[in-house]
């Protein structure tokens, strides 16, 4: 199992839930239109999201690469000044990803063999953090090998976009079975022992959600997930095979561990973004809620019968489940807040009237209704 990003390049920002929802992506790539694209940076961040810039037309000015970089300098540093943290392009001149790099940018690059970019030599360069390969033509397949021995991370890039004119042959075999494939590449470089972190669907300024999906890209990367390449972060299929992924973290000084409902229906506990798994036992219904508190965590989840059921961590080892009682409502599930004093539970009751309990730090509150019927 060799866990990794998922990336998805964007033009209209709002379909991004549906791709992080769907394609569990962690990292969005954002076709820059010129300034500084701020929004569209507090939007991606806001989502959890590793936000990445494309500034190919920036830098390459329609393509005429022998200006220097230094010319863009402005544009440059008014990205990093926005927020912006991570770059990419297809291509550039010798020397711009390491140009970047002083100016506190990181460089993604993306790497084109039949489109003539390697004379550069940017996938070498210490200013570049991963090198991405454009997976279209078969052909390409022998450089990818020869340049994933950089010793960069590395990704897949998928082009999105039908196999018209024969130019996204590798999208055809992935979609048929045949080879080369997205994943029989991956299977490749990991195979000859080169680091694989990413895999990024491209799809230019005018793909969407929709064309994406049409173009068979929802069924790819679920099988990828599913054959070798479980979204990093996220559970794989084993050691819990998890059919409705829900997700509750606990930042803080612990770091981030990540509850989910298994498809076995037990809580599983990960405390290093999804490297281990440990079932905690348990019958859920529900998604689990999980607050850091003092030295220790309490998740909260709906079980069965219907109530709502806790379980905590002291620092050392884990509480047996604890039943808060209650009567939840199907389909919901409880929601908590610690704010440094008192805890408070939330859950809408079969009535679905929404109900309220506390915890003072000694003993908890019975359940009190503070809201009226939901219709």
């Amino acid at each position: 199992m060799v866990g990794i990003n998922y990336s998805v390049s964007v033009v209209n920002t709002s379909e991004l839930p549906a791709y992080k929802s769907d394609w569990k992506i962690n990292t969005a790539q954002w076709m820059a239109t010129g300034g500084s694209d701020q929004s569209e940076l507090q939007y991606i961040t806001s989502l959890g999201l590793k936000p990445i810039i494309d500034i190919e037309m920036q830098i390459w000015v329609g393509g005429q690469i022998q200006d220097p970089i230094s010319d863009y300098a402005s544009y440059l540093k008014g990205l990093y000044a926005a927020g912006w943290r991570y770059v990419s392009s297809e291509g550039g001149r010798p020397g711009d990803a390491n140009y970047m790099k002083s100016l506190g940018l990181n460089y993604v690059n993306y790497n084109c063999d039949q489109c003539g970019l390697w004379s550069a030599g940017l996938h070498n360069e210490a200013g570049t953090v991963l090198n991405f390969w454009e997976a279209y033509y078969p052909n390409e397949v022998q450089y990818m090998l020869q340049g994933a021995a950089s010793g960069k991370p590395n990704g897949v890039l998928a082009g999105a976009w039908a196999n018209n004119g024969g130019d996204n042959d590798i999208l055809t075999n992935s979609i048929n079975g045949s080879a080369p494939s997205y994943k029989s590449i991956m299977d490749s470089l990991v195979a000859a022992g080169h680091q694989v972190t990413d895999f990024g669907v491209w799809g230019g300024d005018a793909s969407s959600r929709s064309e994406n999906d049409v173009l068979g890209f929802t069924n790819i990367v679920q099988s990828l997930q599913k054959n070798g390449y479980p979204a990093n972060g996220q559970p794989g299929p084993t050691p819990a095979p998890v059919s409705s992924v829900t997700f509750a973290s606990t930042p803080g000084g612990l770091g981030m561990d990540i509850f989910v409902k298994g498809s076995d229906n037990a809580l599983w506990h990960s405390p290093d973004d999804g490297k281990t798994w440990t079932s905690l036992g348990g019958n859920l219904t529900s998604a689990p809620s999980a607050i850091t508190r003092g030295t220790g965590m309490d998740v909260y989840v709906r079980g069965s019968p219907d109530g709502v059921y806790m379980k905590s961590w002291n620092g050392t080892a884990w509480s047996t489940w604890f039943n808060l009682g209650g009567q939840v409502l199907a389909g919901t599930g409880p929601a908590a807040y610690f704010d440094g004093t008192n805890v408070t539970l939330e859950a809408v009751g079969v009535d679905k009237a929404l109900y309220r309990k506390t915890w003072n730090g000694t003993v908890w509150s019975g359940w009190v209704a503070v809201a009226k019927v939901i219709k």
